[in-house]
């Protein structure tokens, strides 16, 4: 019963999703600051250079990808960032020239740039912690709670292959109600429904094969 209680104790399926969905909502916030600074700079590009070297310097600084990283491809982003620092490095002078752009303005995307590689490890830290608990869950269920009964499940619907209604009422949930008294354990559907299922197979080549004939 200790495993038993122990495999319902760990995390379901909302609970291990709920740290992805929070660090998701973070991450999002920080491409789109990165974005909005990125937008800055496209203004302080376009104050500082004439056509047709606008567009080139523009294109250098990232204007290509980023449509593609404010949809939320984060490896985009990544690409983004680093197009749009080494721009700033290459042309700091010129862009800073007539206090176009703020000699500060570096530093501050360099701030959000750092900010949005946390919010992206952390996304992904969350998301293969949440996918461990999962592994975590299925083998706890079918290593602690489903194997182990599967012999119960076996006596009893062999013994009461010719009694419906009782059979009726072996089923996983029933079983572990009456094992456990009134704190019925809340396995993961798909766990119960295919404990269920290969119990009512093994029964029906039991019968096939003649067991319980004692009972005839």
């Amino acid at each position: 019963m200790d495993k038993i209680t122990a495999a319902e104790k760990l995390p379901n399926y909302t609970q291990r999703k709920e740290a992805p969905k929070i660090a998701n909502t973070d991450l999002i916030a920080a491409n789109a600051e990165v974005c909005r600074l990125w937008q800055m700079l496209k203004k302080y590009i376009k104050m500082t250079y004439k056509q047709p070297l606008r567009d080139i310097k523009l294109e250098a600084a990232g204007q290509k990808v980023y449509k593609t990283a404010k949809g939320g491809t984060w490896d985009v982003t990544n690409t983004l960032i680093k197009d749009a620092k080494d721009f700033m490095t290459d042309n700091l002078l010129e862009l800073t020239a007539n206090n176009t752009m703020p000699a500060g303005f570096p530093d501050e995307f360099d701030v959000a740039a750092t900010k949005f590689t946390k919010e992206l490890s952390k996304y992904g830290g969350s998301v293969n912690t949440a996918s461990s608990g999962t592994v975590a869950k299925d083998k706890a269920i079918r290593e602690d709670v489903e194997d182990p009964l599967s012999d119960l499940f076996d006596l009893g619907r062999v013994s009461f292959f010719d009694e419906p209604q009782n059979l009726k009422k072996f089923t996983y949930v029933d079983l572990i109600k009456k094992v456990k008294g009134n704190h019925p354990a809340r396995p993961e559907r798909h766990g119960a429904r295919r404990c269920d299922r290969q119990a009512i197979g093994r029964c029906r080549r039991q019968q096939w094969h003649g067991y319980g004939a004692d009972r005839r």
